[in-house]
Protein backbone atom coordinates (compact mmCIF):
# COMPACT_ATOMS: atom_id res chain seq x y z
CA UNK A 1 0.00 0.00 0.00
CA UNK A 2 2.85 2.27 -0.84
CA UNK A 3 2.04 5.79 -1.93
CA UNK A 4 -0.74 6.29 0.59
CA UNK A 5 -0.17 7.73 4.03
CA UNK A 6 -1.96 6.11 6.93
CA UNK A 7 -4.90 8.40 7.86
CA UNK A 8 -4.03 10.49 10.92
CA UNK A 9 -7.43 9.82 12.49
CA UNK A 10 -6.94 6.02 12.42
CA UNK A 11 -4.87 4.49 15.19
CA UNK A 12 -2.01 2.46 13.73
CA UNK A 13 -2.17 -1.31 13.73
CA UNK A 14 0.66 -3.23 15.33
CA UNK A 15 3.61 -3.92 13.05
CA UNK A 16 2.83 -6.49 10.35
CA UNK A 17 5.22 -9.38 9.74
CA UNK A 18 7.05 -9.13 6.44
CA UNK A 19 5.54 -12.19 4.78
CA UNK A 20 6.90 -11.94 1.23
CA UNK A 21 10.55 -12.75 2.13
CA UNK A 22 9.35 -15.62 4.33
CA UNK A 23 7.14 -16.95 1.55
CA UNK A 24 10.06 -16.85 -0.88
CA UNK A 25 12.19 -18.84 1.59
CA UNK A 26 9.39 -21.36 2.02
CA UNK A 27 9.05 -21.82 -1.72
CA UNK A 28 12.80 -22.33 -1.94
CA UNK A 29 12.61 -24.96 0.81
CA UNK A 30 10.10 -26.82 -1.31
CA UNK A 31 12.06 -26.43 -4.55
CA UNK A 32 9.52 -24.05 -6.07
CA UNK A 33 10.03 -20.77 -7.86
CA UNK A 34 7.83 -17.81 -6.93
CA UNK A 35 5.29 -16.88 -9.62
CA UNK A 36 5.85 -13.69 -11.54
CA UNK A 37 4.76 -10.68 -9.52
CA UNK A 38 2.26 -8.36 -11.08
CA UNK A 39 1.64 -4.75 -10.28
CA UNK A 40 -0.89 -4.27 -7.52
CA UNK A 41 -4.43 -4.24 -8.93
CA UNK A 42 -5.46 -1.85 -6.20
CA UNK A 43 -4.48 1.76 -5.77
CA UNK A 44 -5.03 2.76 -2.16
CA UNK A 45 -6.13 6.38 -2.13
CA UNK A 46 -8.76 6.53 0.60
CA UNK A 47 -9.67 5.02 3.97
CA UNK A 48 -12.31 2.62 2.60
CA UNK A 49 -9.89 1.11 0.11
CA UNK A 50 -7.25 0.80 2.81
CA UNK A 51 -9.65 -0.84 5.26
CA UNK A 52 -11.05 -3.15 2.58
CA UNK A 53 -7.57 -4.31 1.61
CA UNK A 54 -6.62 -4.80 5.25
CA UNK A 55 -9.79 -6.80 5.84
CA UNK A 56 -8.54 -9.44 3.43
CA UNK A 57 -4.87 -9.38 4.37
CA UNK A 58 -5.43 -9.35 8.11
CA UNK A 59 -8.37 -11.74 7.92
CA UNK A 60 -6.09 -14.28 6.27
CA UNK A 61 -4.31 -14.63 9.62
CA UNK A 62 -7.32 -16.63 10.79
CA UNK A 63 -6.93 -19.15 7.98
CA UNK A 64 -3.16 -19.20 8.44
CA UNK A 65 -3.64 -20.64 11.93
CA UNK A 66 -5.48 -23.64 10.47
CA UNK A 67 -3.08 -24.02 7.56
CA UNK A 68 -0.06 -23.89 9.86
CA UNK A 69 -1.41 -26.78 11.94
CA UNK A 70 -1.97 -28.78 8.75
CA UNK A 71 1.49 -27.87 7.46
CA UNK A 72 3.01 -29.19 10.68
CA UNK A 73 1.31 -32.51 9.96
CA UNK A 74 3.29 -32.56 6.69
CA UNK A 75 6.56 -31.92 8.53
CA UNK A 76 6.73 -28.20 7.71
CA UNK A 77 7.66 -25.78 10.49
CA UNK A 78 8.25 -22.16 11.33
CA UNK A 79 11.86 -22.76 10.26
CA UNK A 80 11.25 -24.79 7.10
CA UNK A 81 8.51 -24.54 4.51
CA UNK A 82 5.89 -22.79 6.65
CA UNK A 83 7.65 -19.66 7.91
CA UNK A 84 5.05 -17.35 6.41
CA UNK A 85 2.15 -19.28 7.95
CA UNK A 86 3.83 -19.31 11.35
CA UNK A 87 4.52 -15.56 11.24
CA UNK A 88 1.04 -14.75 10.00
CA UNK A 89 -0.75 -16.95 12.51
CA UNK A 90 1.38 -16.03 15.51
CA UNK A 91 -1.00 -13.34 16.72
CA UNK A 92 -4.54 -12.19 16.07
CA UNK A 93 -3.82 -8.76 17.53
CA UNK A 94 -3.82 -6.95 14.16
CA UNK A 95 -7.09 -8.65 13.15
CA UNK A 96 -8.74 -7.62 16.40
CA UNK A 97 -7.44 -4.07 16.00
CA UNK A 98 -8.85 -3.90 12.46
CA UNK A 99 -12.26 -5.19 13.54
CA UNK A 100 -12.31 -2.53 16.24
CA UNK A 101 -11.37 0.14 13.68
CA UNK A 102 -14.21 -0.99 11.42
CA UNK A 103 -16.69 -1.09 14.29
CA UNK A 104 -15.77 2.40 15.43
CA UNK A 105 -15.27 4.04 12.03
CA UNK A 106 -17.72 6.83 11.33
CA UNK A 107 -19.67 6.59 8.09
CA UNK A 108 -17.77 4.34 5.74
CA UNK A 109 -18.60 3.88 2.07
CA UNK A 110 -19.25 0.14 2.35
CA UNK A 111 -19.51 -0.35 -1.41
CA UNK A 112 -15.96 0.96 -1.85
CA UNK A 113 -14.70 -1.09 1.11
CA UNK A 114 -16.25 -4.30 -0.28
CA UNK A 115 -14.94 -3.57 -3.79
CA UNK A 116 -11.40 -3.19 -2.42
CA UNK A 117 -11.74 -6.43 -0.46
CA UNK A 118 -12.94 -8.29 -3.55
CA UNK A 119 -10.08 -6.91 -5.65
CA UNK A 120 -7.44 -8.01 -3.13
CA UNK A 121 -9.06 -11.43 -2.69
CA UNK A 122 -9.13 -11.96 -6.48
CA UNK A 123 -5.47 -10.89 -6.78
CA UNK A 124 -4.42 -13.39 -4.10
CA UNK A 125 -6.43 -16.12 -5.82
CA UNK A 126 -4.71 -15.31 -9.10
CA UNK A 127 -1.29 -15.55 -7.45
CA UNK A 128 -2.11 -19.01 -6.09
CA UNK A 129 -3.28 -20.12 -9.53
CA UNK A 130 0.00 -18.90 -11.08
CA UNK A 131 1.91 -20.78 -8.40
CA UNK A 132 0.03 -23.99 -9.17
CA UNK A 133 0.87 -23.54 -12.86
CA UNK A 134 4.58 -23.04 -12.07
Amino acid sequence: MAGFDWPADLPPLDHAPQLLPLLRQDLGDLGLQPPAMHESPLQVSDRETLLGALYVTEGSSLGARILYRRAQGLGLTGEFGARHLFAQSESLTRWRQLVKLLDEAPELDLDRLVAASETVFAAVGGAFERLQDA
